[in-house]
């Protein structure tokens, strides 16, 4: 079973005058570009998620979009409230085994995609480093369980260009 756990793409600059409500705020062009160039990449590689799960914040919908998208449109993405910022791990988690899914993906935000990952392979506290767009995928034996995973890679899209 494979987690893929992913940081919202770029989006604009935190502007109380342009989003009063920072939840709509949305991923740049370039943002959006960049993202879209790692996940190809990625998904040459083998990423194949069955299912995404997004926090609702518009940037991170649009970047669980733009997955699915280059996944062929076949991939669904479903909004849930326990990747907000401040995101319910132990929830999530359970929705996600829930869900029979042998691979999943993972929308949220910093630091709580960090967070996250440190927790699903037992490190709390390690200082991983997740910039816009990044994607971690974590390996698990049988089922998504807190410190059973083992990080098989953090790619940062900046790393390709």
């Amino acid at each position: 079973m494979r987690l893929y756990i992913i940081r919202h793409a770029e989006a604009g600059q935190h502007d109380e005058s342009k989003w009063p409500d920072d939840s709509q705020r949305p991923v740049t062009k370039e943002g959006r570009a960049r993202f879209e160039k790692l996940a190809r990449m990625l998904i040459e590689a083998g990423l194949r998620p069955s299912l995404i799960a997004t926090s609702p914040f518009v940037r991170c919908r649009q970047t669980a979009e733009a997955l699915s998208e280059l996944l062929g449109g076949k991939v669904p993405y479903l909004e849930r409230e326990e990747l907000q910022p401040s995101s319910d791990l132990d929830s999530i988690i359970r929705w996600s085994n829930e869900q029979h899914a042998e691979n999943l993906a993972w929308v949220g935000h910093a630091p709580d995609v960090e967070n996250m990952t440190a927790a699903m392979i037992g490190t709390a506290g390690a200082g991983l480093h997740f910039s816009k767009g990044a994607v971690a995928e974590i390996e698990f034996p049988a089922k998504f369980l807190r410190a059973h995973g083992q990080l098989r890679y953090l790619i940062n899209p900046k790393l390709i260009g």
